[in-house]
């Protein structure tokens, strides 16, 4: 393609060289020379798609990113991009997609060799099986560099691990999964840099304390919300702190009836 293009530049006279360049750039661009770049526009499309409402569009999307991420060797970057997925995956539904999303991003930061992220683009249809990633289609034309900065923030951000495990614990919930839910928040909540994340550590206890109530664990369930709250009403949002308001007075009522019964 590069020959043919210097051939015609050489042969053809500035008019007609003008429109072949912008017939050239207004065919899909490939993601071989600039694949951070080509990361960033597709997150930038599956933003635009989730928008629109389209979250088959956006899943492709970001699956497609994360299939050239995989060659980058950054496995914070893999991760942030799993778990974007994995929310997404949360919003259509998929809960044990969203589960293989989030447990993947934390496979990434530990450079485990079980990742096998071509494997998971594929199962997940966001590119073919067996496509080159230099014959990617990606559209540069939604590139820009807040975008570019919002996915570096999150490549590093500290609380890249606790929110993964935050979300193979809110996936199972939804399932819901209780055990496996809970044993993903404890993780969570053992991580050192949670000691700096208030309200992340908040949600969680609260979270626990949702599943715990539902175990029927009452007396643990109550002390881990009423830690939860008296953490969110430092740093947490009203809905939050209504939230594990609620679940306390639940409890209560499941202690009453448990008593008449």
């Amino acid at each position: 393609m590069t020959r043919l293009v210097r051939a015609l530049a050489c042969a053809l006279p500035p008019v007609l060289l003008a429109v072949l360049a912008l017939t050239l750039r207004a065919q899909p661009a490939i993601a071989a020379d600039d694949p951070e770049r080509a990361i960033v526009a597709l997150e930038a499309a599956a933003t635009r798609a989730a928008s629109a409402g389209d979250l088959a569009a956006a899943a492709e999307a970001h699956g497609k990113a994360l299939y050239l991420a995989g060659a980058l060797g950054r496995p914070a970057l893999t991760a942030a991009l799993l778990y974007r997925l994995g929310q997404l995956q949360l919003a259509r539904n998929r809960n044990q997609d969203a589960v293989l999303a989030f447990e993947s991003g934390l496979l990434a930061l530990a450079r485990d060799p079980k990742l096998e992220l071509d494997a998971l683009t594929t199962g997940l249809g966001a590119v073919s099986k067996g496509l080159p990633r230099r014959e990617l289609p990606v559209p540069f034309d939604l590139y820009s560099d807040s975008a570019q900065r919002d996915l570096a923030a999150e490549e590093h951000d500290e609380s890249l691990t606790v929110r993964l495990l935050m979300g193979v614990g809110n996936s199972y919930l939804r399932q819901p999964q209780d055990g496996p839910a809970l044993n993903a928040y404890r993780l969570a909540l053992q991580r050192p840099e949670l000691e700096r994340l208030p309200r992340l550590k908040a949600q969680l206890l609260a979270n626990s304390g949702e599943v715990l109530r539902r175990q029927g664990q009452l007396d643990e369930a109550a002390r881990t919300l009423q830690d939860a709250l008296a953490r969110l009403e430092q740093v947490g949002p009203p809905l939050e702190q209504r939230r594990a308001l609620a679940l306390l007075a639940g409890i209560e009522r499941d202690r009453r009836r448990d008593a008449e019964a």
